[in-house]
């Protein structure tokens, strides 16, 4: 080989190695780490702690899907209905941006259809007292089978907001019941900040 073809090759292999430093060096965090979210235990690995749950209907732990859900059953001898079950609060910081979401799962064995939502209410006081105001923007699944992902990208804290409170609620659209199962949940800076 000679002397040109030499030197070519060492500084192609020079610019390799310079590439795969800078990769590593200036790689971005991971998705776990972008991922965090302010909700605890929003995948209810084994119970429902420290989730405010407050419902007349059953509302229990379960790991009848593989891994700990919450399931909710909805039921009505007649009439539809709606009811909010399960809520947490997060202190935070005014004008902060945030994208909620969580994973829904109907039973087949409900007997009625049903629906239910994922929302926030941000609060002008620490610990979600004082005067709350609901976003409008809100997640809501669909009259799917299997696992349905639920979104709200980007919320915003407004001027006043010290807290916010993320609520579950399910409804049921007439006699029977409905059997849903909620896992998943978080509330996490947008775009994964």
């Amino acid at each position: 080989m000679n002397n040109s073809l030499k030197t070519v090759l060492a500084v192609v292999l020079l610019a390799l190695v310079a590439l795969l430093v800078n990769s590593l060096v200036s790689r971005p965090p991971t998705k776990t780490a972008l991922v965090e979210s302010l909700l605890v235990n929003g995948s209810f690995d084994g119970s429902v702690e420290p989730w405010r749950t407050h419902s007349s209907w059953p509302v229990a732990w379960t790991d009848a899907e593989g891994d700990g859900s919450l399931q909710v059953t909805a039921t009505s001898d007649r009439n539809a209905a709606g009811r909010g079950v399960l809520s947490q609060c997060v202190n935070l910081v005014a004008g902060q941006r945030f994208d909620l979401g969580g994973r829904f799962k109907q039973d087949e064995r409900s007997t009625q259809a049903g629906g239910g939502r994922l929302r926030i209410t941000w609060f002008d006081r620490q610990g979600c007292a004082g005067s709350g105001s609901i976003d409008t923007a809100f997640a809501s699944p669909g009259q799917l089978p299997g696992w349905q992902e639920l979104r709200v990208d980007t919320v915003t804290a407004p001027a006043f907001a010290k807290s916010a409170r993320v609520s579950v609620t399910q409804s049921i659209d007439g006699a029977g019941d409905y059997i849903g199962y909620w896992d998943d949940l978080y509330l996490r800076p947008a775009g994964g900040q």
